[in-house]
């Protein structure tokens, strides 16, 4: 299984943490993808690069014929409360999108899949 998207030259999203950020990890489980929140630590408070992550994991899940929808989950006892208002230390890629000249935030993304993305823990 390759390590980075597109290392196989496929738009098949491999399993792992490739994200750009080691608080979100992706599996793949029969026709779901999975993105899940690991910052327990922080009560899965998300940084910009989290934002960042699941946009991108829900823009590669569209293109992927094999998959049918994204599920967001998380690990310890609070699944996400928000941004993390701290400013997220070294994961911060703020600077990142707005020199790419987008938004960060995976709302707008979220609400206009075409496949299904669902939360919960």
């Amino acid at each position: 299984m390759p390590t980075n998207p597109g290392d196989d030259g496929s738009p098949r999203p491999p399993e792992g943490n490739w994200l750009g950020t080691p608080y979100l990890t992706f599996r793949r489980k029969g026709p779901f993808a999975t993105v899940t929140l690991h910052r327990p630590e922080a009560r899965n408070a998300m940084t910009p690069a989290m934002y960042f992550g699941i946009r991108y994991a829900a823009s590669r899940v569209n293109t992927d014929a094999d998959l049918a929808g994204l599920l967001i989950t998380d690990t310890g006892d609070v699944f996400a409360p928000g941004g993390d208002l701290g400013g997220g230390g070294a994961d911060n890629w703020t600077q990142c999108g707005s020199a790419l000249s987008m938004d960060v935030t995976p709302f707008d993304t979220l609400r206009k899949s075409a496949k299904p993305v669902v939360s919960g823990t």
